[in-house]
């Protein structure tokens, strides 16, 4: 590599690295909303990295005032909804506030492996739900009516997992 590109990447290094860490804020604060509706999520947790800090906000609105030069970004998480990721370099300095948008994920999932119906409070009657065309040759037979519950012939990425046989609930 010739002198000239070793100066010149060390130039833009130093330029690259000056301008992060003079963006660098020490507060931030703004708003969560769902990206669907465009209102405000009620209660999310916020995690700053790479420190770990956690942080519980409600009413859609947060504040950190403790941020660090060593912390480099922050991770926006709520039940049902995708991880929105921030990166603090990439905030301008000049913002008052910013908007984080969470994007909502499938209801069901926080029910994908825990097969407890909140309405009955058990998991006695709670049976899986089958999806998909559920042909035999001899019929529908007794044993799958008991074991599992017929879902539909559709399958899209969000679907009940569970039946509650005693309150006829699918979650």
């Amino acid at each position: 590599m010739s002198n000239f590109l070793k100066i010149l990447i060390s130039i833009t290094s130093f330029y690259c690295t000056k301008n992060i860490a003079q963006a660098q804020h020490t507060s931030i604060r703004g708003i969560v909303l769902n990206s669907k509706t465009d209102e405000k999520v009620g209660w999310f947790y916020a995690q700053i990295l790479p420190s770990n800090k956690n942080f519980i906000f409600t009413k859609g609105i947060f504040k950190i005032d403790s941020l660090t030069k060593d912390d480099t970004a922050i991770v926006f998480m709520a039940d049902v909804y995708f991880n929105t990721i921030i990166n603090l370099a990439a905030i301008n300095s000049n913002a008052d506030s910013i908007r984080i948008t969470l994007t909502p994920g499938c209801k069901y999932d926080l029910h994908k492996t825990d097969k407890f119906c909140d309405k009955c409070k058990t998991k006695k009657y709670v049976i899986p739900i089958e999806y998909g065309l559920l042909v035999s040759l001899r019929g529908p037979s007794e044993k799958r009516k008991k074991e599992s519950h017929p879902g539909g012939c559709e399958v899209s990425d969000c679907q009940a997992n569970w039946y509650c046989k005693k309150c006829k609930t699918e979650f």
